[in-house]
């Protein structure tokens, strides 16, 4: 996800449309969560339909880097059993 030359980042694309749909989905009055992940879950913010949480959200989104593999499917058993 680091890949990138003069442009934007896969990881930079990424976090801009997940910003961008927590935003349509906060304004809509809906909840937005998220979870950022590698070979587990790295990061977990539960969903909130509070206007601020995209604060929350944003500050997540700039603490994580890319690095290392990515199991969505590990990741997703590691999340049911908690």
């Amino acid at each position: 996800m680091g890949f990138g030359l003069s442009t934007a980042t896969k990881y930079e694309y990424s976090r801009m449309a997940c910003l961008c749909l927590a935003r349509v989905v906060l304004r809509q009055s809906d909840a937005a969560g998220l979870a950022i992940i590698g070979e587990g879950i790295r990061s977990f913010v539960p969903p909130r339909n509070q206007p601020r949480h995209l604060e929350v959200l944003i500050d997540h989104l700039r603490e994580g880097a890319p690095s290392g593999a990515t199991s969505l499917a590990k990741a997703l058993v590691i999340w049911r059993a908690e």
